[in-house]
């Protein structure tokens, strides 16, 4: 008898090893399928899908990514990956060199700014989805460009978390925003979210390097501009008629890098702050009556005017002598 309940109870230990196996097994399944998927989908995007990097005044380079929307150049990406911008270079796979890319326009509200290649033609496109089919509960793929020297195409799985959500960004609130359950990385900015075609629905907007959004409650959760609100701004820049939100033409710079506490760090000899006698050393206080203390705070003060605005600039020179100067902005990246 005690070696017929010793057999059943290892029978049953067995029956209830393999049946935890197995679904373990059956879980892990989806998730296989799911990237086998994204790796697909990040394919079928992909060739349209490239890097940038914008060479700041600091000497500093941001990496995103961009979206080819013209055979003959125009793209698409985050208005904070080139705000403050003295030269930017796209990377297109199979090309043997990086193309110069000059700025369109852009919006800083909804952080999308269009880009242009001097000397493109015949580029792969993306193919656009109306993103008014997007659903919370869809699946889609976050497809990028990593930062390193192969810039490698990214593909990350995930799902629509929720639909038309005001998202608080570092100094401004992007409208009618995408929440995906998808991780991405700072490098994707500018990215495709497509859906089971391969058609992009969306404008990854991924936070800066070393920062968040106010809504960014894990590292899986990720937000994106919806591809109508994006081409509705490119159609804007292309008619070119600037509006309160859109403005098409480069970015405004000052023609200086600052560090901690508005310390001025680098000059371009040829910018508007170089002409009003603004040199390394020096410390920029204020323009327009707001506080600079860095790099960031420099960019927000800059992002609502155009090349050609005159700002009031309060700064003081080595010597520690105050100065309060009325500054054209000049372009940037310059021609």
């Amino acid at each position: 008898m005690i070696v017929v309940v010793l057999v059943a109870t290892v029978l049953l230990l067995a029956l209830l090893a393999l049946s935890d196996q197995m679904k373990r097994s059956t879980a892990s399944a989806p998730t296989n399928t799911s990237q086998l998927d994204a790796t697909r989908r990040a394919r079928t995007a992909g060739p349209a899908v490239v890097s940038v990097e914008t060479t700041r005044a600091d000497g500093t380079i941001a990496f995103g990514t961009v979206m080819l929307l013209t055979p003959a150049g125009e793209m698409l990406t985050n208005n904070h990956l080139i705000a403050g911008g003295t030269a930017i270079a796209v990377r297109v796979a199979g090309t043997p060199r990086p193309y110069a890319a000059t700025v369109r326009g852009y919006d800083t509200g909804n952080d999308v700014a269009v880009l242009a290649l001097a000397d493109g033609t015949g580029l792969p496109t993306i193919r656009l989805a109306d993103s008014r089919s997007a659903k919370a509960g869809g699946t889609v793929v976050a497809v990028g460009r990593a930062n390193d020297a192969t810039h490698d195409l990214t593909a990350e799985p995930g799902r629509i978390a929720m639909l038309h959500q005001r998202i608080d960004a570092a100094s401004a609130s992007l409208p009618d925003m995408m929440i995906l359950d998808a991780p991405t990385r700072p490098t994707d900015s500018g990215g495709a979210i497509v859906d089971a075609g391969g058609n992009v629905i969306g404008m990854t907007t991924a936070a800066p390097a070393g920062a968040r959004f106010a809504q960014q409650t894990s590292a899986v959760r990720s937000f994106a501009i919806p591809i109508n609100t994006v081409i509705a701004i490119a159609d804007r820049i292309d008619s070119g008629h600037s509006t309160k939100e859109v403005h098409v033409g480069p970015t405004a710079t000052l023609g200086v890098a600052v560090a901690a506490r508005g310390l001025v760090t680098r000059v371009d000899t040829r910018g508007p702050a170089a002409r009003g006698g603004i040199t390394v050393h020096a410390v920029i206080a204020a323009i327009d009556d707001v506080p600079i203390a860095t790099m960031t705070d420099l960019h927000a003060a800059l992002d609502t005017h155009a090349p050609g605005d005159a700002v009031h600039v309060d700064w003081a020179g080595p010597d520690g002598v105050f100065h309060s100067s009325m500054l054209r902005l000049a372009p940037a990246p310059p021609a």
